[in-house]
């Protein structure tokens, strides 16, 4: 009964997922994420070929729009990997998937606020050049920052805000909680029932 989920997605004109740079970072916001329903995908730096394929066939099949809330380091790779998953969503999904990718952490103007968390550069990963010309385009030291640094407290409230604001019909949503819990209800008298 505990474990009983309705997906509350099905009532909503789009469909939310979070997908995070990490292993580390799904930790932070694992909790947020399961009270939502809403998918955590974890890239490990650049998502293979086979992972997004799987995201994208799965959104394609929905057949909602998707809204993915993304949260990656301010770093070469780190500012890469959403454009890059976005691209290849895109085309996984043979153009059956429509997409929108909304960084919320780490963002140019939360870096000023992590200066003392900055570290040098790998000026061997290919994307630097761009990366350099991103910090130069928001005015902001030339170096990374991870989404680490960020307080765990501050990461949970931006997956929590950013899938709020997801959520475009409050009624049919309310609706799908009350029905979740009442059907927790009646799973949970018909085990204490079953145990007698």
């Amino acid at each position: 009964a505990r474990l009983y989920r309705r997906n509350y997605w099905d009532t909503q004109p789009i469909r939310a997922e979070v997908w995070v740079e990490s292993d580390s970072l799904a930790s932070f916001v694992h909790e947020i994420t399961d009270d939502y329903g809403v998918p955590l995908f974890a890239c490990r730096g650049q998502a293979s070929k086979t992972y997004v394929y799987g995201a994208a066939q799965t959104a394609a099949a929905i057949g909602k729009p998707v809204v993915i809330l993304y949260i990656g380091d301010w770093d070469p790779t780190g500012t890469a990997i959403d454009g890059s998953v976005a691209e290849r969503l895109q085309r996984y999904g043979d153009g059956r998937v429509s997409l929108e990718v909304e960084r919320i952490a780490v963002t140019a103007t939360q870096v000023p606020g992590l200066i003392a968390a900055v570290h040098r550069l790998n000026h061997n990963d290919r994307n630097t050049a761009r990366f350099l010309a991103l910090c130069d385009r928001h005015g902001l030291p030339q170096a990374a920052v991870e989404a680490e640094a960020l307080d765990p407290m501050e990461l949970r409230r931006l997956v929590r805000h950013g899938i709020e604001g997801c959520i475009l019909d409050r009624d049919a949503w309310s609706a799908m909680r009350a029905y979740e819990a009442q059907e927790r209800g009646l799973l949970a008298g018909l085990a204490a029932g079953g145990a007698r």
